[in-house]
Protein backbone atom coordinates (compact mmCIF):
# COMPACT_ATOMS: atom_id res chain seq x y z
CA UNK A 1 0.00 0.00 0.00
CA UNK A 2 1.26 3.52 -1.28
CA UNK A 3 2.29 5.38 2.30
CA UNK A 4 2.30 9.57 2.47
CA UNK A 5 5.82 10.83 1.97
CA UNK A 6 7.17 12.28 5.03
CA UNK A 7 7.20 15.86 4.89
CA UNK A 8 10.51 17.48 3.70
CA UNK A 9 10.16 14.32 0.78
CA UNK A 10 6.61 15.80 -0.30
CA UNK A 11 8.34 19.64 -0.44
CA UNK A 12 11.06 18.11 -2.78
CA UNK A 13 8.33 16.97 -5.15
CA UNK A 14 6.49 19.53 -5.20
CA UNK A 15 9.23 21.91 -6.25
CA UNK A 16 10.15 20.30 -9.73
CA UNK A 17 6.76 18.79 -11.08
CA UNK A 18 4.59 21.11 -12.99
CA UNK A 19 2.12 22.85 -10.74
CA UNK A 20 -1.91 22.24 -10.44
CA UNK A 21 -4.19 24.50 -9.05
CA UNK A 22 -4.78 21.54 -5.99
CA UNK A 23 -1.30 20.82 -4.52
CA UNK A 24 -0.02 17.61 -5.09
CA UNK A 25 -0.54 14.92 -2.42
CA UNK A 26 2.95 12.54 -2.45
CA UNK A 27 2.77 8.92 -1.76
CA UNK A 28 5.82 6.54 -1.62
CA UNK A 29 6.07 3.44 -2.85
CA UNK A 30 8.36 0.29 -2.74
CA UNK A 31 8.22 -1.29 -5.78
CA UNK A 32 8.83 1.06 -9.52
CA UNK A 33 5.82 -0.24 -11.06
CA UNK A 34 3.62 1.27 -8.72
CA UNK A 35 4.95 4.92 -9.31
CA UNK A 36 2.22 6.64 -10.83
CA UNK A 37 0.07 10.04 -11.15
CA UNK A 38 -3.47 10.27 -10.28
CA UNK A 39 -4.91 13.01 -11.52
CA UNK A 40 -8.21 13.26 -10.76
CA UNK A 41 -6.90 13.13 -6.98
CA UNK A 42 -3.65 15.19 -7.97
CA UNK A 43 -1.87 12.20 -6.08
CA UNK A 44 1.95 11.53 -7.24
CA UNK A 45 2.90 8.34 -5.97
CA UNK A 46 7.09 8.09 -6.42
CA UNK A 47 9.21 5.98 -5.54
CA UNK A 48 10.73 5.39 -1.85
CA UNK A 49 14.66 6.37 -3.30
CA UNK A 50 12.94 9.61 -4.74
CA UNK A 51 15.24 11.60 -3.44
CA UNK A 52 18.35 10.20 -4.00
CA UNK A 53 17.95 8.55 -7.40
CA UNK A 54 16.04 11.38 -9.19
CA UNK A 55 16.58 14.55 -6.90
CA UNK A 56 20.00 14.10 -5.49
CA UNK A 57 21.23 12.85 -8.98
CA UNK A 58 19.69 16.10 -11.06
CA UNK A 59 17.33 14.23 -13.06
CA UNK A 60 14.23 15.27 -11.23
CA UNK A 61 13.91 17.15 -15.59
CA UNK A 62 14.83 15.64 -18.08
CA UNK A 63 13.62 16.57 -21.71
CA UNK A 64 10.42 17.54 -20.54
CA UNK A 65 9.44 14.61 -18.59
CA UNK A 66 9.86 14.79 -14.89
CA UNK A 67 10.30 11.19 -13.34
CA UNK A 68 8.39 9.86 -10.60
CA UNK A 69 11.01 6.86 -10.47
CA UNK A 70 14.02 5.55 -12.45
CA UNK A 71 15.45 2.10 -12.35
CA UNK A 72 18.74 1.30 -13.80
CA UNK A 73 18.50 -1.70 -16.36
CA UNK A 74 21.09 -3.00 -18.62
CA UNK A 75 21.79 -1.63 -22.11
CA UNK A 76 20.03 -3.64 -25.41
CA UNK A 77 22.92 -2.77 -27.55
CA UNK A 78 26.06 -1.92 -25.87
CA UNK A 79 27.65 -4.92 -23.69
CA UNK A 80 30.18 -5.29 -21.29
CA UNK A 81 32.08 -2.36 -20.13
CA UNK A 82 30.69 -0.25 -22.82
CA UNK A 83 27.55 -0.16 -21.17
CA UNK A 84 28.41 1.83 -18.53
CA UNK A 85 30.73 4.20 -20.20
CA UNK A 86 29.19 4.92 -23.25
CA UNK A 87 25.27 4.74 -22.14
CA UNK A 88 23.11 4.57 -19.46
CA UNK A 89 19.56 3.19 -19.46
CA UNK A 90 16.54 3.90 -17.01
CA UNK A 91 13.13 2.64 -16.98
CA UNK A 92 11.13 5.25 -16.13
CA UNK A 93 7.59 6.68 -14.98
CA UNK A 94 7.21 9.73 -15.66
CA UNK A 95 5.08 13.20 -15.68
CA UNK A 96 5.32 15.24 -18.99
CA UNK A 97 4.48 18.41 -19.54
CA UNK A 98 3.33 18.83 -23.10
CA UNK A 99 1.21 21.03 -25.32
CA UNK A 100 -0.34 24.55 -23.47
CA UNK A 101 1.13 23.14 -20.75
CA UNK A 102 -0.95 19.46 -20.57
CA UNK A 103 -0.15 17.23 -18.33
CA UNK A 104 0.35 13.20 -18.70
CA UNK A 105 1.76 10.14 -17.18
CA UNK A 106 4.63 8.65 -20.02
CA UNK A 107 6.34 5.40 -18.98
CA UNK A 108 9.50 4.67 -20.81
CA UNK A 109 13.18 4.82 -21.28
CA UNK A 110 15.56 6.97 -20.62
CA UNK A 111 19.13 6.84 -22.15
CA UNK A 112 21.70 9.14 -21.42
CA UNK A 113 25.71 8.77 -23.56
CA UNK A 114 28.55 9.39 -21.53
CA UNK A 115 28.98 13.21 -22.86
CA UNK A 116 25.33 14.22 -21.92
CA UNK A 117 22.66 13.54 -24.63
CA UNK A 118 19.72 12.18 -23.19
CA UNK A 119 17.09 10.05 -25.58
CA UNK A 120 13.58 8.91 -23.98
CA UNK A 121 11.50 6.23 -25.76
CA UNK A 122 9.22 3.71 -25.51
CA UNK A 123 11.37 0.73 -25.33
CA UNK A 124 15.02 0.72 -23.92
CA UNK A 125 16.65 -0.19 -27.39
CA UNK A 126 14.83 2.77 -28.66
CA UNK A 127 16.02 5.19 -26.55
CA UNK A 128 19.73 3.78 -26.34
CA UNK A 129 19.74 4.37 -30.56
CA UNK A 130 18.45 8.10 -30.20
CA UNK A 131 20.91 9.05 -27.30
CA UNK A 132 24.13 7.62 -29.86
CA UNK A 133 22.49 9.38 -32.88
CA UNK A 134 22.19 12.84 -30.64
CA UNK A 135 25.68 12.22 -29.64
CA UNK A 136 26.76 11.98 -33.10
CA UNK A 137 25.07 14.91 -34.24
CA UNK A 138 26.70 17.12 -31.64
CA UNK A 139 30.30 15.90 -32.49
CA UNK A 140 29.26 16.78 -36.47
CA UNK A 141 27.92 19.58 -35.35
CA UNK A 142 31.58 21.11 -33.17
CA UNK A 143 33.53 19.40 -36.20
CA UNK A 144 31.56 22.34 -38.22
CA UNK A 145 32.61 24.84 -35.32
CA UNK A 146 35.70 23.54 -35.40
CA UNK A 147 36.53 23.72 -38.92
CA UNK A 148 34.78 27.10 -39.49
CA UNK A 149 36.61 28.54 -36.51
CA UNK A 150 39.74 27.50 -38.15
CA UNK A 151 38.67 29.37 -41.73
CA UNK A 152 37.66 31.97 -39.76
CA UNK A 153 41.27 32.94 -37.95
CA UNK A 154 43.03 31.82 -41.28
CA UNK A 155 41.36 34.53 -43.39
CA UNK A 156 41.60 37.21 -40.20
CA UNK A 157 45.28 36.27 -40.40
CA UNK A 158 45.91 36.07 -44.44
CA UNK A 159 43.84 39.80 -44.42
CA UNK A 160 46.57 41.34 -41.30
CA UNK A 161 49.62 39.31 -43.31
CA UNK A 162 49.00 40.57 -46.53
CA UNK A 163 48.32 43.99 -45.39
CA UNK A 164 52.11 44.10 -43.28
CA UNK A 165 53.95 42.69 -46.42
CA UNK A 166 52.45 45.74 -48.77
CA UNK A 167 52.12 48.35 -46.18
CA UNK A 168 51.71 51.89 -47.74
CA UNK A 169 52.31 53.63 -44.57
CA UNK A 170 55.19 55.27 -42.41
CA UNK A 171 56.18 52.44 -39.87
CA UNK A 172 57.39 54.95 -37.14
CA UNK A 173 53.42 55.85 -37.33
CA UNK A 174 52.17 55.70 -33.94
CA UNK A 175 48.81 55.01 -31.98
CA UNK A 176 47.27 55.49 -28.33
CA UNK A 177 47.48 52.34 -26.31
CA UNK A 178 44.29 52.88 -24.95
CA UNK A 179 42.70 52.34 -28.51
CA UNK A 180 43.44 48.75 -27.88
CA UNK A 181 43.87 47.72 -23.90
CA UNK A 182 40.42 46.13 -24.55
CA UNK A 183 41.70 43.27 -26.63
CA UNK A 184 45.25 43.39 -25.49
CA UNK A 185 46.31 41.14 -22.16
CA UNK A 186 47.48 42.51 -19.95
CA UNK A 187 50.91 41.40 -19.39
CA UNK A 188 51.40 42.67 -23.38
CA UNK A 189 49.63 46.10 -22.33
CA UNK A 190 52.34 46.34 -19.70
CA UNK A 191 54.97 45.79 -22.33
CA UNK A 192 53.81 48.50 -24.72
CA UNK A 193 53.58 50.78 -21.85
CA UNK A 194 57.71 50.90 -22.32
CA UNK A 195 56.81 53.07 -25.80
CA UNK A 196 55.66 56.16 -23.15
CA UNK A 197 53.24 58.97 -24.17
CA UNK A 198 53.36 58.94 -27.70
CA UNK A 199 51.71 56.04 -28.31
CA UNK A 200 52.92 52.31 -29.69
CA UNK A 201 54.40 52.08 -33.72
CA UNK A 202 51.10 50.70 -35.68
CA UNK A 203 53.17 47.77 -36.64
CA UNK A 204 53.78 46.82 -33.26
CA UNK A 205 49.75 46.51 -33.24
CA UNK A 206 49.14 44.67 -36.14
CA UNK A 207 51.50 41.99 -34.97
CA UNK A 208 50.16 41.40 -31.86
CA UNK A 209 46.49 41.66 -33.48
CA UNK A 210 47.71 38.40 -36.29
CA UNK A 211 48.83 36.45 -32.64
CA UNK A 212 45.25 37.84 -31.18
CA UNK A 213 42.87 36.42 -33.69
CA UNK A 214 42.66 32.83 -32.69
CA UNK A 215 41.67 34.01 -28.94
CA UNK A 216 39.07 36.29 -29.93
CA UNK A 217 35.27 35.85 -30.93
CA UNK A 218 33.74 37.37 -33.96
CA UNK A 219 32.39 40.43 -32.11
CA UNK A 220 35.98 41.33 -30.75
CA UNK A 221 37.63 40.45 -33.48
CA UNK A 222 35.54 42.19 -36.15
CA UNK A 223 35.79 45.85 -33.39
CA UNK A 224 39.87 45.00 -33.78
CA UNK A 225 39.62 44.97 -37.37
CA UNK A 226 37.59 48.15 -37.47
CA UNK A 227 39.89 49.80 -35.25
CA UNK A 228 43.21 48.80 -37.04
CA UNK A 229 41.29 49.99 -40.74
CA UNK A 230 40.49 53.37 -38.84
CA UNK A 231 44.27 54.04 -37.54
CA UNK A 232 45.79 52.73 -40.90
CA UNK A 233 43.85 54.49 -43.24
CA UNK A 234 44.89 57.87 -41.04
CA UNK A 235 48.52 56.54 -41.27
CA UNK A 236 48.19 56.05 -45.08
CA UNK A 237 46.66 59.49 -45.59
CA UNK A 238 49.52 60.74 -43.28
CA UNK A 239 52.16 59.25 -45.23
CA UNK A 240 49.92 60.47 -48.58
CA UNK A 241 49.73 64.17 -47.41
CA UNK A 242 53.50 64.04 -47.02
CA UNK A 243 54.64 62.78 -50.22
CA UNK A 244 52.23 65.40 -51.43
CA UNK A 245 54.21 68.26 -49.17
CA UNK A 246 57.30 66.70 -50.61
CA UNK A 247 56.76 66.56 -54.31
CA UNK A 248 55.11 70.65 -53.77
CA UNK A 249 58.58 71.83 -52.07
CA UNK A 250 60.65 69.85 -55.31
CA UNK A 251 58.82 71.78 -57.52
CA UNK A 252 59.05 74.88 -55.48
CA UNK A 253 62.75 74.05 -55.69
CA UNK A 254 62.55 73.40 -59.53
CA UNK A 255 60.95 76.83 -60.43
CA UNK A 256 63.08 79.00 -57.97
CA UNK A 257 66.44 77.36 -59.72
CA UNK A 258 65.15 78.37 -63.13
CA UNK A 259 64.38 81.89 -61.95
Amino acid sequence: MPALADGKLATLVRQVMPPRAQEWTVQVVTDHKDACVIFNRNVLRVHWTWSTAVHAAGMHSILDHHPLSLKRVPSQILRGLSSRTVVDVWQACTVKKGYMGRLSEKRGFFACTASGQFAFASNAAAAELDALREARRTIYARSRQVRARFQRDEDYQRLLSKRLSSRKYDGAYRVPLSHYERWLPKHTTEALKLYGEEGVPLLVIEGEAFDLVPSLNDHDLADLVYQLDCDVLRAQTEADDRSIDQALARLAELEVDRG
